[in-house]
C-alpha cells in the first residue's frame, strides 16, 4: 500500500512538472505579442524629471531592502508560481505613467537598473510604492505602471488664455486638460463677442511676450468699456 502511494505521488509530480513547463512556454509566447518590445533594438528614451526622480527613489528602496542586506536571493513562494523568473541585466524597462489631468498615458523606455537585477517581479513590487508591476516577460522586459494627478510633461509647457468664472485667466495645458495658473481682473462680459468666442475656445500662446501682449490688448479694451 505504501509503495502504491509513493508511485501515485511520483506520477502526480511528474505530470504537474510537464504541465507547468508547457504552460510556461505557451504563456510567454502569447504574452510577448501583447507588448511593444522590439527585440534587442529598443530605443531608449530620455526620462522626464518626475519619472527620473520616482525611479531613483524606487532604486534606493530596492537597494535598502535587498542589496545592502544581501537579501537578493532570499526565499519567496514565487518559485512555485508558473512563469516566475528573476529579472536579468540587459532587459528593457518600460515606465508607463497615466497623467490624470491630461487624460493620457506616456511610456518611457530605459535600460534595466542594476538594483533590479536578481529580483523577482513580486520582490520588486513589494517595495515599488506608486509603481505597479504590470507585466514581466523573461529575456524581454518589465513594465511598471503608475497614475499621477498631474499634467503630462508636454502639457506642462503649454500655456493658453481662457475663462475662469467671469474673468480672463491663464492656464497650463490645453483647453481639454487645463490647470489654472493665474486669474486676471479682466471682465469677460465687457469684451467684444469675437474675443469671448476666442477665449472660450482657448487662445494658445507660444511665448511670454505674446502672453503679455494679448493680455494688454484685452485689458485696454476692458478699460475703455
Amino acid at each position: 500500500m505504501l509503495l502504491f502511494r509513493r508511485r501515485v505521488v511520483i506520477l502526480t509530480l511528474f505530470f504537474i512538472t510537464i504541465i507547468s513547463v508547457y504552460l510556461l512556454l505557451t504563456g510567454e509566447n502569447n504574452t510577448s505579442r501583447d507588448l511593444n518590445f522590439t527585440g534587442n533594438k529598443v530605443k531608449i528614451s530620455s526620462l522626464p524629471d518626475d519619472v527620473y526622480h520616482s525611479l531613483s527613489l524606487l532604486e534606493q528602496q530596492v537597494t535598502s531592502k535587498y542589496k545592502n542586506n544581501n537579501n537578493s536571493n532570499y526565499f519567496t513562494f514565487d518559485v512555485f508560481k508558473i512563469g516566475t523568473r528573476k529579472i536579468k541585466s540587459g532587459e528593457t524597462l518600460i515606465l508607463s505613467t497615466y497623467y490624470k489631468k491630461s487624460k493620457k498615458t506616456v511610456q518611457n523606455i530605459t535600460s534595466m537598473p542594476e538594483s533590479f537585477v536578481g529580483l523577482t517581479p513580486t520582490q520588486l513590487e513589494s517595495v515599488s510604492g506608486v509603481w505597479e508591476v504590470k507585466k514581466y516577460i523573461p529575456e524581454r522586459g518589465l513594465i511598471l505602471y503608475r497614475e499621477v494627478n498631474d499634467l503630462a510633461p508636454e502639457d506642462r509647457n503649454k500655456v493658453f488664455i481662457g475663462i475662469k468664472g467671469n474673468k480672463v485667466a491663464i492656464f497650463y495645458g490645453t483647453p481639454e486638460s487645463r490647470v489654472l495658473k493665474q486669474k486676471t481682473d479682466i471682465n469677460v462680459e465687457d469684451l467684444p463677442q469675437k474675443d469671448k468666442i476666442a477665449l472660450k475656445q482657448g487662445i494658445t500662446v507660444n511665448s511670454q511676450e505674446e502672453l503679455l501682449s494679448i493680455l494688454e490688448g484685452l485689458k485696454s479694451i476692458n478699460s475703455r468699456d
